[in-house]
């Protein structure tokens, strides 16, 4: 029961955002995108980094999960490349596999399902996951519409990518802010959280104007819950971590689509609203498989 209310409660505002845009319908989605993207996930991915106890020689579970999750979007955008014809397809099918809700869905689900023991591990993936997103999951949208050389200068205009190498650096140097300076950044972490449900809830409720492709979603849940567990797997398999790292692991890599993956969809045009029927499928598949993925290790 509480990893089935740890779910719920991550989409209370995901409804909110739904019923907005059902009344109001002149919300302008790109505007939220932009708002969030550009202002405020850089204050949370600072926010999560700095205030994260973080053990550096406990690398071993974030650099799998990086590993896992290059693997999986490499493999994927030359496989899906040669099977669709338009580039945006391939593009929605491999992100989809990769950039997972690590974060304000797979922390609580780990901590109800195994405890407070195994947070340090959890906070680590996470960590590794905004990497994932800002760098993998920008690269794979930006090539949808542009060349490869543009899909790096998407990255590196990333603020994200830049509040988390300075938060990274302050945690290790061990430099702290004052009180006073800590309030207003938590504020603005905790807007980033609630805005981003919001903007997935907003384009949910304009699903039925814009009609996603159904047979595209298919393709994404085959390759999220079937082929990129298997990449894991098999990775993780050949390896001597502990039983428990390796759940971990697997765990986070099996988690659903994050709503991220809606913003970077929006930002660089690659058909958001199938990009959020995906996230909306693989959230419901992911509340029956996860006992089943929970057991693979």
């Amino acid at each position: 029961m509480s990893i089935f209310l740890s779910i719920i409660g991550v989409y209370f505002f995901v409804f909110l955002g739904f019923a907005a845009k059902r009344v109001f319908e002149e919300i302008h989605e790109r505007t939220l995108v932009l708002l969030s993207v550009y202002f405020l996930q850089p204050i949370l991915s600072f926010w999560g980094i700095l205030g994260a106890k973080i053990d550096f020689t406990a690398v071993s579970a974030p650099a799998m999960y990086f590993g896992i999750s290059l693997f999986s979007a490499l493999f994927g955008f030359f496989i899906f490349s040669k099977v669709f014809k338009e580039k945006k397809d391939a593009v929605i099918v491999t992100a989809g596999g990769v950039i997972g809700n690590t974060g304000n869905l797979g922390i609580p689900i780990l901590l109800a399902m195994f405890g407070k023991g195994i947070a340090l591990y959890a906070v680590l993936i996470n960590l590794a996951n905004i990497f994932v997103l800002y760098v993998i999951g920008v690269f794979l949208y930006s090539m949808g519409n542009y060349t490869a050389k543009k899909a790096v200068k998407n990255i590196l205009s990333m603020p994200a990518i830049w509040s988390s190498a300075i938060a990274i650096t302050m945690n290790y140097l061990n430099i702290k802010i004052p009180d006073a300076f800590n309030q207003t950044i938590e504020m603005g972490a905790y807007t980033s959280m609630t805005i981003q449900l919001i903007i997935f809830g907003v384009f949910l409720g304009g699903l039925t104007r814009f009609k996603p492709d159904m047979k595209l979603v298919g393709w994404g849940m085959g390759y999220k819950f079937l082929a990129v567990p298997a990449f894991a797997f098999l990775a993780l398999s050949m390896t001597d971590l502990e039983p428990m790292i390796k759940t971990l692991v697997f765990l986070q890599v099996c988690m659903p689509l994050a709503v991220n993956n809606v913003n970077l969809a929006s930002l660089y045009d690659c058909k958001p609203y199938t990009v959020t029927a995906n996230i909306l499928v693989s959230s419901v598949l992911f509340m029956g498989l996860i006992f089943i993925y929970k057991g693979v290790f």
